[in-house]
């Protein structure tokens, strides 16, 4: 639970900052080819590719990310149901234990 006060956490923003490392190379990329193009005045020549590959490889980080805390997410949730479903079997078999 979280508190009135309490402000949301954009997690998207969050993890596309945390892939970033991992998409240097097409970042680096798409800023090769701004330096290249910066100069054109015809205004033919652009860096559009480069800028998608590069989001691509943030989202596809980003989804991979998301998958995987979702899936420790519902291990978590399965360990707790789990525990909880031992722990009321072990408090039923002394109750009746001590009813005999």
């Amino acid at each position: 639970m979280r508190g009135e006060d309490e402000e949301l956490v954009d997690q998207k923003k969050y993890l596309e900052e945390r892939c970033k490392p991992q998409c240097v190379k097409s970042l680096y990329e798409y800023e090769k080819c701004v330096k290249r193009v910066e100069n054109d005045d015809t205004g033919h020549k652009h860096c559009t590719g480069q800028y998608f590959d590069y989001w691509s490889c943030i989202d596809k980080c980003v989804s991979t990310r998301s998958q995987l805390a979702l899936y420790r997410l519902s291990l978590s949730s399965q360990r707790r149901t789990n525990f909880l479903w031992n722990m009321h079997l072990q408090v039923a078999s002394k109750l009746f234990k001590k009813l005999k």
